[in-house]
């Protein structure tokens, strides 16, 4: 038990230092950009079908998004993708393929979101393949009030990795808008997922750990 108990701290602690390092990382590329480089970025997204995630957020009503979608059976096999509890996960989480999932309400900011995954011995989640997604975002439209929701998503030196250490293979992109400025992943109920700031928007999130 004992060396159970040290692994898991001495992997969290790894999973400390990682986070510090891409944080820090991130908040020196966010700190050079030029103002010139950002308008041009603000105009772009305007301009696009979707809005940013920020204005997103402030015209989602306070209730469940309804997706006719996703009443639906899933596309990948009969089994029902959501699943309430799993013996293996503790209260409050969900189990699916031998993970556990925790979704917090609370709206906050990527970073923030990320410490506080951390402080519970986990980390945001990743989505690796179609039934994974389906799953994360069922659980959000069950249990969420809103449509959106931080994943574990972020770019880093020309390439897109998930926070966990999951491999990133699998892509569902609905939108995408500048990853020099929009660097962090957040899912959509309603359809594949989107980039955003990770200082400025502020959404609820997902945790995800390996099941005990």
């Amino acid at each position: 038990m004992q060396k159970s108990e040290a692994l898991g701290t001495l992997e969290t602690n790894i999973m400390r230092v990682l986070t510090v390092s891409v944080l820090l990382f991130m908040v020196l590329a966010h700190s050079v950009e030029s103002e010139e480089a950002q308008a041009e970025v603000n105009v772009a997204v305007n301009g696009d079908v979707d809005p940013p995630a920020e204005e997103i957020v402030e015209t989602i009503p306070d209730v469940p998004v309804q997706n006719p979608s996703l009443t639906e059976s899933p596309e990948l096999g009969d089994e029902t993708p959501f699943t309430r509890s799993l013996g293996q996960c503790p209260f409050g989480w969900n189990g699916h393929q031998a993970r556990c999932y925790h979704y917090v309400n609370d709206h906050d900011t990527w970073i923030n979101a990320q410490q506080y995954c951390i402080g519970i011995g986990a980390n945001l989640a990743s989505a690796r393949n179609p039934r994974e997604y389906k799953f994360l975002q069922d659980m959000v439209h069950e249990i969420g009030r809103t449509s959106l929701s931080w994943l574990g998503g972020f770019y880093l030196q020309n390439t897109w990795l998930w926070m966990d250490g999951e491999g990133f293979y699998y892509s569902n992109w609905h939108s995408q808008s500048s990853a020099s400025s929009s660097p962090c992943l957040y899912l959509r109920t309603t359809g594949g997922w989107s980039n955003s700031n990770c200082y400025s928007t502020r959404l609820p999130f997902i945790c995800v750990k390996r099941t005990c």
